[in-house]
């Protein structure tokens, strides 16, 4: 008995030793604490392309999570994006309030140039539509690198699941001998390896 507990305390700390086990069903928070994207290679049975969802989520932010089943983190980029639109439409809807027209709404020009109301409220109006432009590029390509990054993961997940990887196990295990005065329990441990 005191061997039985001995090969099950051994076998248990072995598992904790070799780390993490991938398993079905895992969520993106565990993944990228597993894989390293920097080790990805790319393979023929990949279920995401990293290039076309980060080019999916450059052209519209967040779409690319969403394609690869992270809804909160697609539509957190959705948000963003829609918020920081809001933000530019009023510096630009500002400036525009700003310039003169006459009785039948025509801009009115001197020398070529608009001609403001108030000069300050119109620069206040495009220093805001300015900075959102450029929240806005900032935002398209954090959610292009986000979501390369998680087509990554997500692959070399999927390798490791369809078994491209090997993996090994260890667990105890109890077996039955036959002996001369009948059958007595041995026990032991199996080491499994998959490949």
């Amino acid at each position: 008995m005191k061997r039985f507990i001995l090969i099950v305390t051994l076998a248990l700390s072995v598992t904790a030793l070799f780390g993490q086990t991938v398993r079905p069903g895992m969520t993106y928070k565990e993944l990228k604490q597993v894989y390293n994207t920097k080790s990805y290679q790319k393979t023929l049975t990949d279920p995401f392309s990293p290039f076309w969802l980060g080019l999916t989520s450059f052209a519209e932010p967040g779409v690319g999570q969403l394609i690869a089943h992270e809804p909160g983190r697609g539509w957190a980029f959705i948000g963003g994006d829609f918020l920081i639109g809001l933000v530019g439409s009023y510096g630009i809807r500002t400036v525009y309030n700003s310039i003169e027209k006459d009785a039948d709404g025509n801009i009115i020009k001197e020398d070529n140039k608009i001609v403001f109301l108030d000069e300050k409220v119109a620069k206040k109006g495009a220093y805001i539509f300015a900075g959102a432009a450029l929240a806005n590029l900032v935002l398209r390509i954090w959610s292009c690198s986000d979501a390369v990054k998680i087509a990554k993961v997500k692959n070399m997940y999927n390798q490791d699941l369809m078994g491209r990887y090997a993996t090994a196990t260890m667990y105890p295990s109890v077996d039955f001998v036959q002996t001369g005065s009948g059958y007595k329990p041995t026990a032991g441990m199996t080491f499994a390896v998959r490949f």
